[in-house]
């Protein structure tokens, strides 16, 4: 939570910090939510965009993750953009193809780099596979569907 952002960089060590999210405006009246600049002010490195619960309890476009990406490399921070399709999705085999469009739309500002690959993160951003069904899901076809978008998605 942004309020904890101040007190954890001044800890320091040898962990990097991040904010749950940001606001892609650099400044204005936006109740709620904090620009990547005030994110970027407390010392932070990173800031999650995309989470599934914003893309889906606030609809949140693929368009708005971009430009929340953007507004975060904008402010020097990395952005790390969670991908993930909901059960229904999943349900209906568009799996990858909402995976797709998820990372075209974030690969279209940056050279980032899937997060498996965080040796290499690019100072633009990251990317996270992040799905609303799997969290506490266990199944063999489950497992089958996770390895093939982890083999697609480390391309």
């Amino acid at each position: 939570p942004a309020s904890l952002l101040i007190p954890a960089c001044e800890i320091g060590g040898k962990i990097s910090i991040g904010a749950q999210d940001c606001h892609m405006a650099s400044s204005g009246a936006h109740t709620g939510d904090i620009s990547a600049g005030q994110i970027a002010d407390t010392g932070a490195t990173y800031v999650i965009v995309g989470h599934s619960e914003r893309r889906t309890d606030h609809s949140e476009t693929n368009d708005v993750i971009k430009a929340k990406a953007q507004a975060a490399q904008k402010a020097g921070l990395i952005a790390i953009i969670c991908i993930g399709e909901t059960l229904a999705e999943r349900e209906a085999g568009e799996t990858l193809a909402v995976l797709g469009q998820q990372m075209e739309v974030s690969s279209r500002w940056s050279s980032h780099r899937p997060l498996s690959q965080s040796p290499g993160i690019s100072r633009e951003g990251v990317t996270s596979p992040k799905c609303l069904w799997i969290l506490g899901a266990a199944s063999i076809s489950i497992c089958r569907l996770v390895n093939m978008v982890r083999l697609i998605f480390t391309r």
